[in-house]
């Protein structure tokens, strides 16, 4: 490295205008003074120490401005003559999903350019500069007693912090059940599915009256416990996320986007002990229950109201569990009691709806927007 270039990294490493960066992010770029003596100190390190990639100052408990880095790549040119808003940044600022506390000292990689795996600092904190666009990039984010992120940022001349935050395994996360409940992992091991939750904020649900002959089977009874169970349902497994949009009722073959369809239909359980169908995570959706499958429940007339919830938890994107509502019927015989989601179920679900449709194993974004990803039918049979 030749003087001018370390000169260049001293420079980027000064804000231009103070005002244009928070007070929170400032740190010890206070005023004019403190910004001279910081800069004349990283001359003083950068000089005498030029192999060293973090040279004093700041350490892990103070924030840093956009315009200083803890890791720099060199791709191209030297840089020698672009000031600091010439320069490329990425940038991250990096919390627990559960607590939004920094997680600070987590390791960064990326595959853009000539950057080197970094880490966050004491404020969660991450930046690569270059004298070169590498548009938008995948960003990996690894840190003991997290599930390693993967993000899609931009590289950009502004200097904006790019929220990312990481799935905490705390004490009310458990991944085995995340496994299972999120990537189908009891029903399909190793096979781990993508997140298909519902995408399209909160639904509305259409009760279908008639069959696909016309023939109506769902009773006064089973459509008022239905319209007064299904928001809690909902909201519980979702853990306050998603809502019922609205209920309505009636015999047309609804398929609309934004519409969960629930109808009773002996035809599609010929030939099987099955008692519940479902479209997982699908816009339009669609719930099939078998008539007479009510097993003795007092509030409903013939459906099973645990077999309804369970198939809802399936139309929001949900997979089955070794114990809980998500349990598949083959596993225990099942009355009408225990129609609510447990409290795991409930905390787990909040989770995957702060996660994009199509996330994947661990938990790595999307590439592409969820609209364009294929959406096939994918059935769950009870």
């Amino acid at each position: 490295m030749y003087l001018s270039d370390l000169m260049n990294f001293a420079v980027i490493l000064t804000p231009s205008n103070q005002s244009e960066y928070p007070n929170s992010l400032m740190g010890s770029f206070v005023n004019k003074s403190t910004q001279k003596r910081t800069l004349r100190t990283l001359l003083i390190c950068v000089i005498s120490a030029p192999f060293v990639s973090i040279a004093c100052g700041g350490g892990n408990d103070s924030p840093i401005s956009p315009s200083s880095n803890s890791q720099q790549s060199n791709t191209g040119s030297t840089g020698i003559g672009l000031n600091e808003d010439e320069m490329w940044k990425l940038m991250g600022l990096v919390r627990s999903l559960q607590s939004s506390s920094f997680v600070s000292n987590a390791l960064v990689k990326t595959t853009s350019g000539s950057a080197l795996p970094g880490t966050t600092n004491g404020h969660g904190q991450f930046l690569f500069t270059d004298t070169s666009n590498h548009g938008n990039v995948q960003v990996e984010i690894e840190k003991s007693g997290f599930v390693t992120r993967s993000v899609y940022l931009p590289w950009s001349q502004s200097n904006t912090w790019n929220d990312v935050t990481m799935i905490e395994k705390n004490g009310t996360f458990d991944y085995d059940f995340w496994l299972q409940f999120v990537r189908n992992q009891k029903s399909n091991p190793g096979n781990f599915r993508r997140l298909w939750r519902w995408d399209d904020g909160s639904p509305n649900f259409y009760i279908r009256l008639a069959d696909d002959d016309g023939t109506v089977n769902m009773s006064s009874t089973d459509r008022s416990v239905i319209e007064s169970h299904l928001p809690r349902i909902v909201e519980h497994l979702t853990d306050g996320r998603l809502h019922v949009r609205s209920i309505e009722a009636g015999n047309l073959d609804r398929r609309e986007k934004g519409w969960i369809t629930i109808q009773m239909d002996d035809e599609k359980f010929k030939g099987n002990n099955f008692k519940g169908f479902a479209l997982v995570g699908s816009n339009p959706g669609r719930i099939w229950l078998k008539l007479n499958s009510g097993g003795g429940c007092t509030i409903s007339d013939k459906m099973n109201l645990r077999i309804f919830s369970h198939e809802v938890g399936h139309a929001l994107g949900f997979s089955h569990i070794d114990n809980g509502l998500m349990m598949p019927s083959y596993s225990t015989p099942w009355t009408c009691q225990h129609w609510m989601p447990t409290s795991k179920e409930r905390s787990h679900g909040g989770i995957a709806y702060q996660r994009e449709r199509g996330n994947e194993h661990p938990d790595k974004a999307p590439s592409q927007a969820p609209s364009r990803l294929l959406d096939a039918p994918r059935i769950f049979a009870h």
